[in-house]
């Protein structure tokens, strides 16, 4: 297992602000106050280990002596033999954080900066990853992401399991709901891939922000909501 702390990353005020919607400039200059303090506290970190995979079953892959139920992941991991297990974080210094004495819109401030810093931290493990494993094209699945059958978010108790000190690491848990904290964390799979696989092409949320590749479910049997 091998533990990222404190991944670098750039802090573009510009995008900030285009994500933000800020143009005005009372809320320029309290965002920029804002931005000045918490920018330089938040440390993204993660964690990941390279497994094999031990058997797949009709629906179901084990790794590292642990059985994951997806018909879709053990559709991606058939003649795959090394897989990449991983968690990243924006980093929980902000967690909890007072914002009594910044403008009421720190909330959604604070959101979009970690929003940054985990985009960038994933980016970073990835090529981290292709780097050490020499595999020059990965792909990735995540627990709950996409439709809710792809890979159900319960999994992220069994995908948790491959790091028992992952809260001592780097500082995420995981709740009750099976949610992460902090909130702008990504947990999940790294494999090797000649297929250009993501989730969002199982997606059936047509609106969704976040959205990064055009609705592919036909050819699963998916349809739009």
């Amino acid at each position: 297992m091998t533990i990222l702390q404190n991944i670098e990353w750039t802090f573009d005020e510009k995008e900030f602000f285009k994500a933000s919607a800020i143009d005005d400039d009372e809320l320029v200059y309290e965002a920029r106050r804002f931005t000045q303090f918490a920018v330089p506290l938040l440390k993204p970190k993660a964690v990941y280990d390279e497994l094999f995979v031990e058997d797949l079953g009709e629906n179901t892959v084990t790794i590292g002596g642990v059985t994951f139920t997806s018909a879709m992941l053990r559709k991606n991991l058939e003649g795959i033999h090394r897989v990449f297990p991983f968690i990243v974080t924006c980093g929980n210094e902000l967690e909890g954080i007072d914002l009594s004495g910044f403008d009421f819109l720190a909330v959604f401030w604070l959101d979009t900066i970690k929003e940054m810093a985990v985009k960038q931290a994933s980016a970073y493990l990835e090529e981290h990853v292709s780097t050490i494993s020499g595999f020059k094209k990965l792909a990735s699945m995540n627990p709950g992401s996409g439709n809710v059958d792809l890979w159900p978010i319960q999994q992220q108790k069994q995908l948790f399991s491959l790091f028992p000190h992952v809260t001592e690491d780097i500082g995420v848990t995981l709740t009750r709901s099976f949610l992460m904290v902090p909130n702008k964390s990504i947990s999940g799979i790294f494999f090797p891939s000649e297929v250009n696989y993501m989730n969002c092409k199982y997606c059936t949320r047509e609106n969704c922000p976040n959205r990064r590749a055009s609705f592919k479910g036909e050819e699963i049997g998916l349809s739009r909501r």
